[in-house]
């Protein structure tokens, strides 16, 4: 499956919702990244394992796609899944790809993914998914339209 047809196939995945049972057709929010390397990519078992050991869970995986020298990860929209799993990719060798032309592109990430998500003080885990939720809160909210 290629890239193109991946992002279309997660986009339009189906949900289940706990209302009494019933399917519902809903378009799930994913981050989808594309990570190349030199050598074959680490198994899933290694990926897993450490994101566990570093992140707590490995729950907000939803998929990794492999080819010969590359992954297709989609990931769940959490404030450490993502930069995590970006941050063990990095450490086994992987680039941050552009999903669409390939291109390497620059990987920041933030700072807090240098100490494992259970060490940080219950304080600072809940002020990133605080501020996490407000930046996704503010990219749904209807923009102001701007005055000539």
């Amino acid at each position: 499956m290629g890239v193109a047809q991946l992002a279309h196939a997660r986009q339009t995945r189906l949900a289940s919702w706990r209302s009494r049972g019933r399917v519902r057709d809903r378009r799930l929010e994913f981050f989808i990244d594309r990570f190349g390397f030199d050598a074959p990519p680490p198994a899933d078992e290694v990926l897993l394992g450490e994101l566990v050991a570093r992140g707590g869970s490995s729950r907000g995986v939803d998929s990794i796609e492999r080819t010969d020298t590359e992954l297709v990860i989609c990931t769940m929209l959490d404030p450490f899944t993502r930069p995590y799993l970006m941050q063990i990719l990095k450490e086994h060798g992987g680039v941050s790809l552009d999903y669409h032309s390939g291109e390497r592109r620059a990987l920041e990430l933030p700072a807090y993914v240098d100490v494992p998500w259970r060490k940080q003080p219950l304080w600072k885990r809940v002020w990133i998914h605080l501020l996490f939720v407000l930046g996704l809160l503010g990219t749904a909210l209807p923009r102001r339209s701007q005055r000539r």
